[in-house]
């Protein structure tokens, strides 16, 4: 899901913005990461399993960040020109 191909043209804006509103839709990861952690406050005998549950929703949450991230600022400076 987040590897795809985003297109460099100029031309672009509306496919950035498509691309950005797709992106914010799995915002759902910090609830899961949250739960996880949740969860491992009230369940510490299963630790091992609900830690690494944890940090698989902090990376792909991290990752969805980081496209969001590079995709407002490419908008951003399509508007500016």
């Amino acid at each position: 899901m987040f590897n795809q191909v985003i297109p460099t043209s100029v031309s672009s804006f509306r496919i950035y913005r498509e691309t950005l509103s797709r992106f914010r839709a799995p915002l759902q990861l910090l609830s899961e990461a949250e739960e996880f952690q949740r969860l491992l406050s009230l369940y510490p005998t299963k630790g091992a399993i609900l830690k690494s549950l944890h940090k698989d929703a902090l990376e792909q949450l991290t990752e969805l960040k980081g496209k969001i991230n590079a995709l407002t600022k490419v908008t951003a400076m399509e508007v500016m020109n």
